[in-house]
């Protein structure tokens, strides 16, 4: 536990100085470590060597359930578009606890392809999304959570038998989702316990209950819109700052990075392509509609990204470069899978 401070801007134009908490993170425990070790380049190591297990996990996960170009394309979507991958050299908060739950769910999801019955696939479901969520939640506090649970609950959705996709699947989110939930809140609010102990309980809670209605706070108690925006960004973002958040940190990741962009394009040009062949192809038909709606299933879990944009706005925009852009290659990774595995099965439909 520290107590940082910090000089802000006011929307006056005036200085604030504010202090606040940062309590104890998990994974400093592996960087502390390694700092005693020697320098920064022995803190890198582990953090790259969980960037490639992670990176491995996920392929072999799926691999299982897609064919190799698409598993690549997922791949490189969500591990290039907004440079996750090499978070390593630039955020070592975010590359620990992002790689450690990718190996997570990426294990989960093979377990789970596993289970002999429905019985033993939701204890199992159930319990990995438990473990997933306290180890994200030890490891890290708010960064991308809400992409993390999205990208855990697609990883639960892929396991299920695709003839039962369709009549299982917001089931299986549900437990993956509360799993994963209400394991990462408890374990969030337990260190919250511990720093109270230490730091006193109202100086505590009254500091937690005060960020959150910062992050989430609207009009005059918002820390936006800054000083210095421009108007036109005055204006769009007092219209809906839930759009705000939406457009500027997707657009920041499409400008800040080539592969975002080009995920982007290709993301739309895919959902454009399910489109046409659904019209053309008249989906009505009873195999048609239900391969379009397995593949419109699987992105879902975006809802959950969606609900921290209108919630958590504020959170999302000042965090822009750090991890507020960060989301989107989760979204535009699972839009990639979903669209190729609608149009795929579309198309095949189509031959037969």
């Amino acid at each position: 536990m520290a107590v940082a401070e910090i000089d802000d801007v006011t929307k006056a134009g005036g200085i604030t100085h504010q202090q606040y908490y940062r309590y104890w993170h998990g994974w400093q425990l592996l960087t502390n470590v390694c700092l005693l070790i020697g320098g920064i380049d022995v803190v890198v190591a582990p953090a790259a060597a969980l960037a490639i297990a992670g990176s491995a996990c996920a392929y072999v996960a799926l691999r299982k359930r897609f064919s190799k170009p698409l598993t690549l394309g997922f791949l490189a979507i969500l591990l290039f578009s907004t440079n996750l991958f090499f978070n390593f050299i630039g955020d070592l908060l975010l590359c620990i606890s992002f790689f450690v739950a990718l190996i997570m769910m990426s294990c989960m999801s093979l377990r789970l392809g596993s289970a002999p019955n429905a019985r033993a696939f939701t204890s199992r479901l159930v319990l990995w999304s438990i473990a997933t969520g306290t180890v994200f939640s030890f490891l890290d506090f708010l960064t991308i959570p809400a992409a993390v649970v999205a990208l855990h609950c697609f990883f639960a959705f892929i396991a299920l038998p695709k003839g039962e996709r369709s009549k299982r699947c917001v089931v299986t989110m549900l437990q993956a989702l509360f799993g994963f939930g209400f394991s990462f809140v408890f374990t969030w609010a337990m260190k919250w316990v511990v720093a109270a102990f230490v730091l006193g309980w109202n100086e505590v809670f009254s500091n937690v209950l005060g960020e959150m209605g910062l992050w989430s706070a609207h009009g005059t108690s918002s820390l936006l819109p800054q000083a210095d925006w421009p108007q036109i960004l005055k204006e769009f973002y007092s219209m809906s700052p839930q759009l705000f958040a939406i457009c500027s940190t997707a657009g920041y990741a499409m400008i800040s990075n080539v592969v975002c962009l080009v995920s982007f394009a290709a993301v739309l040009a895919i959902w454009i392509a399910v489109l046409v062949c659904s019209i053309r192809g008249g989906a009505q038909g009873g195999r048609r509609r239900k391969m379009l709606i397995q593949s419109l299933l699987m992105a879902l879990p975006l809802v959950v990204v969606l609900g921290y944009f209108v919630v958590m706005h504020d959170h999302a925009i000042v965090h822009i470069p750090v991890f507020g852009c960060k989301n989107w290659a989760i979204v535009f990774a699972i839009l990639f899978a979903s669209g190729v595995s609608a149009l795929r099965g579309l198309r095949s439909q189509k031959v037969a």
